[in-house]
């Protein structure tokens, strides 16, 4: 990686240990697109929401909504969309099954604000869980519906 890609030493682990307190409903959460992905349809879904695990940044630990843009090692990422934690609907019901949505951060040495948007089995769990395929399009819909378009792809 080239010096004017690295990420900066502001956003390494550099020993910090995970923070779980997401107490204010309207911190940012960041996630970087390609282009292609916006505007959002359903044959672009997958590219904006991962399931069971959609990688984010806090914003409590970035300058910038750019800074989500460094994670890109292939470098096609240009656009960034966020969602407020607040936003996060805590359950998404599909007929007959409920998965619950939980905000985990989980730092990585070289990016400190690396949080996941985790589909949870229980209300009280972390790990993640792979629901069924018409639950997994429901949290594709309902999360697209909340998504915010910060910077556009190129």
């Amino acid at each position: 990686m080239s010096a004017e890609n690295a990420v900066p030493h502001r956003l390494r682990a550099d020993g910090r240990q995970p923070d779980h307190e997401f107490d204010d409903p309207s911190e940012m959460l960041f996630r970087r697109i390609r282009s292609g992905s916006w505007p959002i349809s359903n044959d672009n879904l997958h590219f904006l929401i991962d399931v069971p695990t959609t990688s984010v940044a806090r914003e409590r630990y970035c300058e910038q909504p750019a800074d989500v843009l460094y994670t890109d090692k292939s470098r096609k990422a240009t656009g960034v969309v966020g969602w407020r934690v607040g936003d996060v609907p805590a359950v998404v019901e599909e007929k007959a099954s409920k998965v619950f949505l939980r905000v985990v951060h989980c730092p990585e040495n070289d990016f400190y604000p690396h949080a996941e948007i985790r589909c949870v089995a229980e209300p009280d769990s972390v790990t993640p869980f792979k629901p069924d395929k018409e639950s997994r399009l429901r949290i594709r819909r309902t999360m697209s519906l909340l998504a915010m378009l910060l910077i556009e792809p190129r």
